[in-house]
């Protein structure tokens, strides 16, 4: 991230899905869980996004 935190990005094939899995260092400013809110949010706008364009 342009602050120097760490993410990783996992994309693997589960029985003919795609699991992704985000690894992150959370920043000090906000808890780890609103973190993965926040995450969780993206995720699931990609995943929308994935399956309207199919």
């Amino acid at each position: 991230m342009d602050d120097g935190r760490a993410v990783s990005v996992y994309f693997d094939d589960e029985q003919g899905s795609t699991r992704i899995t985000a690894a992150f260092d959370a920043e000090s400013e906000h808890g780890a869980e609103l973190h993965r809110a926040g995450w969780q949010s993206i995720l699931d706008n990609f995943k929308r996004y994935m399956e309207s364009a199919s």
